[in-house]
């Protein structure tokens, strides 16, 4: 995951994307819990032979799961392959290191730079 927001996010968004990557485990293993309390206090989300209730909540996060996998098919393929927004990246990082050393460059006077020193 944090490869795929490295690669595919801005600045601006790498620390909400990566807390909420962070956080989802925990999320999701809290509502687990819940379902599988609220299922068995409720007897069962469907009719069974059985008493033991909690593993309807494992079917249905089975098929949650399922679903996700059936989703995740239809991911267009520029977002699975890593390695052109990695290039893309750089060359972007290189551009835009170009255009700094063109701007220090250009703020040279009479062939030396202007600095600035602190009196002591």
């Amino acid at each position: 995951m944090p490869l795929y927001v490295d690669a595919y996010s801005s600045q601006k968004s790498k620390i909400y994307l990566l807390s909420i990557a962070m956080l989802c485990p925990t999320i999701g293993v809290v509502f687990g819990y819940g379902m599988t309390s609220y299922i068995i206090n409720r007897g069962g989300v469907w009719k069974t032979v059985y008493k033991a209730y909690w593993w309807q909540s494992f079917r249905i996060q089975t098929w949650l799961n399922w679903l996700t996998a059936v989703l995740a098919l239809f991911i267009p393929g520029k977002y699975l392959n890593i390695d052109e927004a990695v290039q893309e990246k750089r060359n972007y990082l290189k551009h835009m290191q170009e255009e700094l050393k063109e701007k220090s460059s250009q703020a040279e006077v009479g062939g030396t730079a202007q600095t600035f020193s602190p009196k002591k």
